[in-house]
């Protein structure tokens, strides 16, 4: 049996609508509105020497680089940046031991995880989670900083080995140090 193009482009209409319409609803609901988007203008810290602020996706990402201005990297992941600190956040609605369970991409059990370590700032639970960079060459640090209903990101890329004694290894020492600075001066500002 053919099916005829007037009943395909029907179809095919409904079908628009419909994931418009599932569009409008998931994002106008409490959990993705506006007011729960990350902005990354909204944060206050000082930034250390050598280091340039840019924001990303509309805002969404705020990253620190090496680099005073940003290349054009097309569509591919952030690591094309090089040296890096990216911070984000997202609004959460569970404990954030059973958020990260949840959270596919923060696999604990996954070969590329190095290390995981769980522990505590101010009173608020911090995941800190060495892994090898998906896509790209190096290891990264990511600290995920959980608050009343927010998870708050803070990635450094590359993070290099720490049984190398070299220019590098002072270099990748220098750079844990920056995160942590920021990290403790944005555990301040809550």
């Amino acid at each position: 049996m053919k099916l005829s193009k007037s009943f395909v482009g029907s179809i095919t209409v409904v079908a628009i609508l419909l994931v418009g319409f599932y569009y409008i609803l998931y994002f106008s609901s409490d959990t993705y509105s506006d007011s729960n988007k990350f902005d990354s203008t909204n944060i206050e810290m000082s930034i250390p020497d050598g280091w340039y602020q840019h924001s990303l996706n509309d805002n969404s990402i705020l990253l620190l680089t090496r680099q005073e201005v940003l290349p054009e990297i097309g569509t591919t992941e952030l690591y094309a940046y090089g040296e890096q600190i990216s911070i984000s956040e997202f609004p959460i609605d569970t404990p954030p031991r059973t958020w990260v369970e949840q959270k596919t991409y923060i696999d604990l059990d996954d070969v590329l995880v190095l290390k995981s370590e769980w522990s505590n700032v101010n009173g608020y639970e911090l995941l800190t989670v060495e892994r090898e960079a998906a896509g790209a060459t190096g290891k990264v640090m990511d600290k995920y900083l959980f608050t009343d209903s927010t998870v708050h990101i803070f990635s450094l890329y590359p993070l290099e080995s720490y049984n190398l004694v070299s220019e590098e290894q002072k270099r990748n020492l220098e750079n844990v140090s920056v995160l942590e600075q920021i990290l403790n001066g944005y555990v301040m500002q809550l």
